[in-house]
């Protein structure tokens, strides 16, 4: 599984975050912390590294008040598809492996 930390989803709550964001395409970050039950530094932390790997890009939006936009990238789709596809694949060596179906 050496995928997970070649696409920055070493960390389990990175990798929620991605599967979430694929789903949704967007977030807002309060959404993320409820939803992902994570606390805000934790989230925060997760995010500035997969914005750092070009993953998710966070944007403030300015209404009734200030909020957090969190967006999967394009690089960030393929990445976690990646990832997706090579579990689904790793699925199907153990079924076939352990001979269940």
């Amino acid at each position: 599984m050496e995928m997970l930390g070649e696409k920055g989803f070493r960390a389990p709550a990175r990798l929620a975050i991605m599967l979430y964001l694929l789903v949704h395409g967007k977030a807002l970050f309060s959404d993320l912390l409820v939803d992902l039950n994570l606390s805000p530094g934790n989230l925060w932390s997760h995010l500035k590294k997969l914005e750092q790997e070009g993953l998710v890009k966070t944007t403030y939006v300015i209404g009734d008040r200030p909020r957090v936009l969190v967006t999967i990238t394009e690089k960030g789709t393929r990445s976690v598809m990646d990832v997706v596809s090579a579990l689904s694949q790793y699925i199907e060596y153990i079924k076939a492996k352990t001979g269940s179906r």
